[in-house]
């Protein structure tokens, strides 16, 4: 099985079996609804976790 996940490009290779693309703006393609969904959230968490860090680094300074 192959997995591919991309930030700020769309990716479609016929040899993957799942891949995920996903912008800064939570944008996301995928290759099913699930791959969708998947995506989703983890353009989610990895943005939550972006304002965490960026909240963290105001404080520390």
């Amino acid at each position: 099985m192959i997995i591919i996940i991309s930030e700020n490009k769309i990716v479609n290779h016929k040899e993957t079996d799942i891949w995920l693309s996903f912008s800064s703006d939570n944008i996301v393609s995928g290759n099913t609804l699930e791959e969708n969904n998947i995506g989703l959230s983890l353009a989610g968490a990895l943005s939550n976790l972006e304002m965490e860090i960026s909240l963290l680094l105001s404080i520390l300074s």
